[in-house]
């Protein structure tokens, strides 16, 4: 049941979604509504330092606080527990009116509590309920974005629009430009990105699929295909770009911002579960997202222009990271091997052909 709205608007409201960057981005609408429900109130939001990146150019942000959770995981312990503590003072010394934890593990729940905020909210999963003192009744399965504004629901505050919220950056626009122009993406044909990364080793798809998936809508739809990923992806990209019949683009050496500039040019992303997906979703870019150990009805926006793909295994939505089952095993990454690229090719053709 919803409750009545407050009758005195909060003068300061901080969210916590710490990581990962998919679901900082997910979170975005709780910010907009929040900003068009308390338009002088002093909203800020609080992650980790990848998500900040993409944050900090959020007009309906006030601040965005840094958790550094590197940092301390690389103090030696009496250290780090005084950096822990100083932080934490910091904190409650801003004395938030309201504290709404999206993320809901044990350190948020423990950052929630000791902000000092009159009004803790939180949803009310096991043990760590005991940090909230408004519990917003967990539903599942929904749209993820949806269960993250049940929170402002809970309050009595109107949702009036629930699409996600990436701001660019000029030099990013910028940036994305001139990459488009260097690569020569522009022109006849759509410009297809793929993106083989992921931050589970389970989620990971063979990048013998990319490859085929690729070549596949080169020659039915004469499509520009982009590999997309970081650092850590670059030899992977580059196994891909050999196994192709014609060399793609890659882009492995940009910041989130850029990332996002380029994404947003895309006329379709293609790859696994993934935060750079959810910035495909923000800019209205076509999907089709590859799932196993995760739950693609929690994950998929509703609509047409968004496709799952999963293989028909008895062990799918395992929520594991890495597969539980041995190498050897016939049943080790079964959900990613026994996913064929026709399955993959199927649902781009059905999006590029209007569903």
């Amino acid at each position: 049941m919803l409750r009545s709205p407050e009758p005195m608007s909060p003068h300061s409201i901080l969210l916590i979604k710490l990581r990962a960057l998919g679901d900082v981005i997910l979170s975005t609408p709780v910010v907009w509504n929040l900003r068009q429900a308390f338009p002088k109130a002093q909203i800020a939001f609080l992650t980790e330092e990848t998500g900040a990146e993409l944050l900090e150019n959020d007009p309906a942000l006030n601040e965005v606080i840094v958790y550094p959770r590197q940092a301390m995981e690389s103090m030696a312990g009496v250290s780090r527990i005084g950096e822990e503590r100083r932080f934490l003072a910091r904190l409650k010394a801003k004395k938030y009116d309201w504290v709404i934890d999206l993320f809901g593990n044990p350190r948020s729940a423990w950052l929630t509590y000791l902000s000092g905020a009159k009004k803790r909210i939180g949803f009310a999963y096991h043990f760590r309920k005991w940090a909230y003192n408004v519990k917003v009744p967990p539903k599942n399965p929904q749209y993820v974005v949806e269960f993250n504004l049940d929170a402002l629901r809970v309050l009595g505050i109107p949702v009036v629009d629930s699409r996600l919220k990436v701001h660019l950056r000029e030099e990013d626009r910028a940036f994305a430009e001139a990459y488009w122009s260097r690569q020569r993406l522009g022109g006849e044909g759509p410009v297809m990105g793929l993106f083989p990364g992921g931050g589970w080793e389970s989620k990971r798809w063979g990048l013998k699929g990319f490859a085929e998936v690729g070549d596949a809508l080169k020659q039915e739809f004469g499509a520009k295909v982009l590999l997309i990923g970081g650092k850590k992806e670059e030899q992977d990209l580059e196994q891909i770009a050999g196994m192709m019949q014609k060399r793609p683009a890659i882009l492995s050496e940009a910041t989130l911002g850029q990332l996002a500039a380029v994404t947003a040019k895309l006329a379709m992303w293609i790859g696994n579960d993934s935060g750079p997906r959810y910035l495909a979703v923000a800019f209205e870019v076509p999907t089709v997202t590859i799932f196993g150990p995760t739950d693609a009805a929690n994950a998929t926006p509703p609509g047409r222009r968004h496709l799952a793909v999963t293989a028909e295994v008895p062990c799918l939505i395992c929520n594991k990271t890495t597969c539980p089952f041995k190498p050897l095993d016939e049943r080790h990454q079964q959900c990613m091997r026994k996913l064929s690229p026709d399955q993959v090719i199927k649902a781009a053709r059905s999006l590029l052909n209007g569903g």
